[in-house]
């Protein structure tokens, strides 16, 4: 979201009129409002502080206030879990310093996910380059990806995400 934020602002900050501060702009390129305490090159900073999961939830709080659609959606637990915070922040430089969305070409999500497969295919035995997508990761992407009409297509998913898809959606034209 605030890459794409970050893109959108830039673009309209060229005109030089102001337009950047007008959230319709936004609203109309179906682009996220991300207040500046919300965007990831505020947050990153805190990567190594022991604040960083409250300045991860009250992003959140922000996000939800600006975009209706996030509305109790987002979690904010981040600051009260047992979640280990110099795992987080290593997470939060992670994706700083090897993701970004304005080099992904819109698929950030197709980008960590074979991140995340080639890092994982290492340590799994497998024949000749065998290898599948553990039923809980395809039930994930179809969450994220919510699905209402036609087929997801994916080479190494296919088959798990139209048989999740054909069992669990129902209504579908």
């Amino acid at each position: 979201m605030s890459d794409k934020f970050e893109l959108k602002y830039n673009e309209l900050k060229k005109a030089c009129d102001g337009r950047e501060e007008d959230n319709d702009y936004y609203i109309a390129d179906h682009v996220f409002i991300v207040p500046k305490e919300a965007r990831w090159n505020y947050i990153s900073k805190y990567s190594k502080d022991s604040i960083l999961g409250e300045k991860i939830d009250t992003a959140f709080e922000k996000l939800e206030k600006q975009n209706d659609q996030l509305k109790d959606i987002l979690p904010k637990t981040y600051s009260k879990s047992d979640l280990d915070k110099i795992a987080l922040g290593e997470l939060v430089d992670f994706f700083t310093n090897n993701l970004n969305m304005q080099d992904a070409d819109g698929d950030f999500f197709g980008q960590v996910y074979e991140y995340y497969i080639g890092a994982f295919a290492k340590y799994i035995p497998s024949k000749g380059g065998e290898f599948f997508t553990p039923k809980g990761i395809v039930e994930l992407m179809v969450d994220i990806l919510e699905p209402s009409k036609g087929r997801v297509f994916d080479i190494k998913t296919t088959s798990l995400i139209q048989s999740h898809y054909r069992h669990n959606c129902k209504n579908v034209a």
